[in-house]
């Protein structure tokens, strides 16, 4: 499948070395996910690309190569979220999607 470069908004970098994709908390939302993240790997093919959303999706991307990390998070309030949260602060993004 090629992508369609002009379905991407124009004040997208050309060059992206890494991206967020942050999905709603339902595994729905996340399967939903899976054309854009297509495109992103087609458009920035070596973007390190890191998902966020529900705990049981990590299986949808296990052996795609659509993503490279997968952080999950919980329904609650937890220690969990709070050390995901330190480390999207921490780290740089190129870019995010939602």
């Amino acid at each position: 499948m090629l992508i369609n470069k002009d379905l991407f908004r124009t004040d997208l970098p050309e060059i992206a070395n890494k991206i967020i994709c942050i999905v709603p908390n339902r595994l729905s939302a996340a399967i939903q996910a899976s054309p854009t993240l297509t495109a992103l790997r087609q458009y920035y093919p070596n973007a390190h690309i890191t998902l966020i959303g529900p705990i049981d999706c990590p299986i949808l991307f296990q052996e795609t190569g659509l993503i490279d990390r997968y952080w999950h998070l919980t329904a609650q309030t937890s220690a969990h979220n709070l050390r995901v949260y330190t480390s999207l602060i921490t780290e740089h993004f190129d870019f995010l999607v939602d």
